[in-house]
């Protein structure tokens, strides 16, 4: 009795292995290289995260942290970190008077980065702080609480008088691109209930400060101090933003990662998709249904 022994595979045999193993990675290159959706998840954790660690940075230093979006014109898709200078302390030249009144001066070279000032005396003939006043050009101003008025307000009046200068964020080194597939779309970006700043689309960089008990210290849109308000913004896949405004909002891919003034919590939130298609004309009605998800401070990743 013989046996017969088979010597390899068949060529049907053959074909079948390779086309498991084309299959099989064609597979891996799918998990290897993730779509759009993925993409934004990633864009906007790596944003939230980025924000959670300016938070943290600042967590008991008196100086506070900050974060600045870098800004393209329309979009941002890099993260820089920002060291927040020291306040300057001085003394003030000449009397301040006692009147509410508007006044235009030359920047003194040492406050180009001043951000707010107040005013005070210590010693013999004390004036408790005054309010700080925002300082920017030149000018101070105030702005005032409700119910506020010149009668209730503590005025620097008089000579003699200390300042302190609090100074804005100065950008430093970069800490985070976005994937390249994702972006934040600063057309639909902004801040809550703010007609300057509803979008932040060709205003500048946006920097986020954050002080040493965890709140937002401030909010600066290209230099200039903003109130004080939960801001928005809109991570979504860079095809949707080059195809319109309106993708974006009608894209269920998209996120928004939204930051609470009043305790730095960062939340990231499914956008709500709209009714939208191209060229659409996007309404200030159609963001905030867009970030119906998004309510400030309601969750964290901290």
């Amino acid at each position: 009795m013989t046996r017969r022994i088979r010597q390899g595979f068949t060529l049907i045999e053959l074909l079948v292995v390779i086309a498991i193993m084309v299959v099989l990675y064609g597979l891996m290159l799918a998990r290897l290289a993730p779509g759009a959706g993925r993409q934004c998840r990633d864009a906007a954790n790596a944003l939230a995260t980025a924000l959670n660690e300016a938070w943290s940075r600042g967590l008991g230093n008196p100086a506070g942290s900050a974060l600045v979006i870098e800004s393209a014109g329309n979009t941002s898709v890099s993260l820089a970190s920002a060291s927040v200078p020291p306040p300057i302390e001085g003394s003030v030249a000449g009397p301040v008077g006692g009147s509410v009144s508007v006044l235009n001066a030359t920047d003194p070279a040492g406050l180009a980065n001043g951000s707010r000032i107040q005013f005070f005396r210590t010693g013999s003939g004390a004036v408790p702080p005054s309010p700080w006043f925002g300082y920017a050009n030149g000018v101070l101003s105030l702005r005032a609480a409700a119910g506020q008025t010149a009668d209730n307000t503590i005025w620097p009046i008089g000579d003699g008088l200390q300042c302190r200068v609090l100074c804005r964020p100065v950008k430093a080194e970069r800490v985070a691109v976005l994937p390249k597939m994702a972006a934040i779309d600063l057309r639909s970006s902004g801040i809550e209930n703010d007609a300057t700043y509803a979008s932040l689309a060709g205003k500048g960089d946006i920097t986020v400060a954050f002080d040493g008990f965890g709140g937002v210290a401030g909010l600066w849109v290209n230099n200039v101090e903003v109130p004080p308000a939960p801001v928005y913004f809109l991570v979504a896949a860079q095809a949707d933003i080059e195809r319109s405004q309106a993708a974006p909002l009608a894209s269920g891919v998209s996120r928004w990662v939204v930051v609470s003034p009043q305790s730095g919590r960062v939340t990231v939130a499914a956008n709500v998709a709209q009714p939208l298609t191209a060229p659409a004309t996007v309404t200030a009605q159609h963001i905030r249904d867009a970030r119906a998800f998004a309510q400030p401070g309601a969750s964290s990743g901290r």
